[in-house]
């Protein structure tokens, strides 16, 4: 069942998307925040909905845009970013060429060492965001061992 998420940990999670990918904290003033279990969605406050309303209907399944699938352990949806202009993301990210970018939809492992150092800025291993074209077509992640980097489609199914 959906419910707005309290503000402490909305706080919380706005402080990691700022310290992980430097994304001004201001940005988020203009979302709404709600969770269902350990996932938590973002609507845009510009939307002139009843909310309550909404959060009571009974068969709700989504409401915005998945932000985290696992809030808990900052787990980030596949697609968290899609509705980002791609200059928000600051740090943890990469530019993907057209071919890696089809890895990335295929599920492929992208090598690191196949990213050219001007496409990327990355500070620790874990999420990133990668960008095509201008883009941002979702998050990846980036492994303990820097070896290669792949999409988190596949480990989000995981998540209950």
């Amino acid at each position: 069942m959906f419910e707005i998420l309290n503000l402490k940990i909305e706080n919380k999670l706005i402080n990691y998307l700022n310290s992980r990918f430097g994304i001004d904290k201001a940005i988020f003033n203009n979302y709404s925040f709600f969770k269902n279990g350990k996932k938590v969605f973002i609507l845009s406050k510009q939307n002139k909905i009843d909310i309550l309303k909404i959060l009571n209907l009974e068969n709700l399944e989504t409401i915005g845009l998945e932000l985290f699938a696992n809030y808990k352990e900052y787990l980030l949806s596949s697609l968290a970013f899609t509705m980002f202009d791609s200059k928000t993301i600051c740090e943890n990210y990469i530019i993907l060429n057209r071919e890696q970018t089809k890895k990335y939809f295929r599920s492929e492992k992208i090598l690191f060492e196949d990213i050219s150092l001007k496409n990327k800025k990355i500070l620790s291993y874990g999420n990133i965001v990668g960008i095509y074209n201008n883009k941002i077509i979702g998050i990846l992640e980036y492994t303990k061992n820097k070896e290669f980097i792949s999409n988190n489609i596949i480990r989000n199914l995981d998540v209950k």
